[in-house]
């Protein structure tokens, strides 16, 4: 496909050949196959890349894509959502600005960064992150962010809690309603108050569901059940219990 624009080598408006393929960009020892734009200038013959796209950023992103790595995009969002900014952040991990900047904008991180940008995406690691190494912020701001830290760990818990549990339609397996995180938590801390062990809990958890199912035709939590050596206990029960530890509700 032939075009009049501007070539970068003559410093000029020139005839140009358009021609999509694709090339192979090596990433860490690892050819990524990219699709391309080149044009050809047909006054100096030189070659180059459609200027609106970084073919090195496409092939860095799936890279990234292919081993499960944080985008960059992820980065600013979570930073964010925090409420940091790019200095606070890469002071409190021992970075370089540049360096935060960089990833920001589509560097490819190294794998040692990658595990700790990794960790930050759990708001429980972001808190121990900022009660050890918040030295050069003010009380005042590390009382800040560690609010906003808080609140999103509860946010992250509520997310955790739909994960886990099974996105199914109601049906009879879990009372004929869909799963209530918020009566089933509120459930789980009624019968805990005075104490409580495990195996009773899921049997209380069970009781109360069928109960309600028997009355009226519909458990109370939309939990699911299953038959274990000491009773009924509840699907993924678990890690949903270690949850609520993990968030000080228990």
């Amino acid at each position: 496909m032939k075009l009049k624009g501007f070539c970068p080598n003559c410093d000029n408006e020139s005839d140009l050949e358009k021609e999509e393929k694709v090339e192979s960009f090596s990433v860490k020892g690892i050819n990524i196959p990219v699709p391309v734009i080149v044009f050809t200038c047909q006054q100096c013959g030189e070659d180059f890349y459609d200027p609106d796209t970084d073919p090195h950023d496409i092939a860095f992103r799936e890279y990234r894509k292919s081993k499960g790595w944080t985008q960059p995009e992820d980065i600013v969002s979570f930073r964010k959502r925090y409420g940091f900014t790019q200095n606070e952040l890469a002071d409190l991990l021992g970075w370089g600005v540049a360096t935060l900047s960089r990833y920001e904008n589509g560097a490819l991180q190294s794998e040692s960064h990658e595990k700790v940008l990794k960790l930050l995406e759990d708001p429980v690691n972001m808190l121990r992150i900022l009660k050890q190494g918040a030295s050069s912020l003010s009380d005042e701001r590390r009382d800040e962010l560690t609010q906003s830290v808080e609140d999103r760990k509860s946010e992250w818990i509520s997310e955790f809690f739909r994960d886990i549990f099974p996105k199914d339609k109601e049906d009879e397996f879990s009372g004929n309603r869909k799963f209530d995180m918020v009566k089933f938590k509120n459930a789980i801390l009624f019968f805990c108050k005075g104490g409580c062990f495990k195996t009773c809990l899921n049997k209380l958890l069970f009781y109360a569901d069928f109960k309600a199912f028997k009355d009226f035709n519909q458990s109370m939590t939309g939990a699911r059940y299953l038959r274990f050596q000491f009773g009924p206990v509840v699907s993924k029960s678990n890690f949903y219990f270690a949850a609520m530890v993990e968030d000080g509700s228990l």
